[in-house]
C-alpha cells in the first residue's frame, strides 16, 4: 500500500488558501488552514487585488482556540502591504483579546521571532497595534506586555527597520497605563540600541520614563472589563448549549 503524500502547500491554488477546501479541514486540523493561509498572494511585496485567508473570519469564533500556526498568520498581516488582509488581522485579535484567548505574552513572542527576519518592516506593525489597543482598556495592556515581550534582548542584529515605531508605541501605552517597563529582559533589550538614531533616542526615552501618579488607564479599570467579557461569553456558550438540547 503505498503512504498517503505528504502535499507542499506551493502545489495548492488560490482557490484553495482562501476557501473551497476549508470546511473539508475544518475543524479537525484548523491549523492546515491558517498554515495555508500564510501562501496567499497577499502576502506578497505587491499583492494587488487578492483574496483574504479564510483563516482569519474562523478565528472570529470564540470556540477557536489561539495556536503558534494562528499567530504567525495574524503576524504576517500585521506587517503586510494588503489593507483588507491587514484589516482583518486586526479585527481578529481584538476578538481573541476580547475572548480571552490571546494574552501579551504569546503574541510578543512571536513577534519577537518575526524581528529576526529580514523582511520585517517594524513601521508597517504600530498603526495597526496602535488600532488594537485603542479598541479595548484588556487590549491596552495586551498589546503593551507584547511589544514588552517582543523588544526583550537579544535585539536582532542588524536592527529592524524602523523598530523606534515599536519603542515610540510601548512609551504610549506605558503612559497611558501608568507604569515603566519593569521587565529586565526588555530593558536589556532596549539598551541594546545604542547609537545616536531614531531607535536610540526613543528607546533612552522609554527607559527613562518614570511612574505617573494618575494613570488614564488604571488596571482596575482592564479587570472589569475583562471580567464583564468572560462572564459574557460564559453566557454565549450556555445559551448555545442549551438551545441544543
Amino acid at each position: 500500500m503505498q503512504p498517503d503524500r505528504v502535499w507542499p502547500l506551493e502545489e495548492f491554488s488560490d482557490a484553495f488558501l482562501h476557501g473551497n477546501w476549508v470546511r473539508a479541514l475544518w475543524p479537525q486540523h484548523p491549523d492546515l488552514v491558517f498554515v495555508a493561509g500564510t501562501r496567499g498572494k497577499c502576502f506578497d511585496s505587491e499583492p494587488g487585488v487578492c483574496a483574504i485567508p479564510e483563516g482569519f473570519s474562523l478565528l472570529l469564533d470564540s470556540d477557536v482556540p489561539s495556536s503558534p500556526d494562528a499567530l504567525r498568520l495574524l503576524a504576517l498581516a500585521l506587517d503586510g502591504a494588503h489593507k483588507p488582509t491587514a484589516r482583518a488581522g486586526v479585527d481578529a485579535l481584538i476578538v481573541m483579546i476580547e475572548d480571552g484567548r490571546l494574552d501579551g505574552e504569546s503574541l510578543g513572542a512571536v513577534m519577537h521571532h518575526f524581528l529576526g527576519l529580514s523582511y520585517v518592516v517594524a513601521k508597517r506593525w504600530a498603526p495597526h497595534l496602535r488600532d488594537v489597543a485603542d479598541s479595548s482598556p484588556v487590549a491596552a495592556f495586551v498589546v503593551r506586555r507584547a511589544l514588552e515581550r517582543a523588544l526583550a534582548a537579544p535585539a536582532p542584529e542588524p536592527p529592524v527597520r524602523e523598530i523606534f515605531s515599536w519603542i515610540d508605541l510601548l512609551r504610549e501605552l506605558c503612559a497611558r497605563t501608568g507604569a515603566p517597563v519593569s521587565d529586565p529582559r526588555t530593558r536589556r533589550g532596549l539598551e541594546q540600541h545604542g547609537g545616536h538614531g531614531k531607535a536610540a533616542k526613543s528607546a533612552r526615552a522609554l527607559l527613562a520614563f518614570s511612574r505617573g501618579k494618575e494613570p488614564p488607564l488604571p488596571f482596575h479599570v482592564a479587570l472589569e472589563h475583562a471580567l464583564e467579557r468572560r462572564i459574557a461569553r460564559a453566557e454565549r456558550w450556555l445559551g448555545r448549549r442549551r438551545g441544543s438540547m
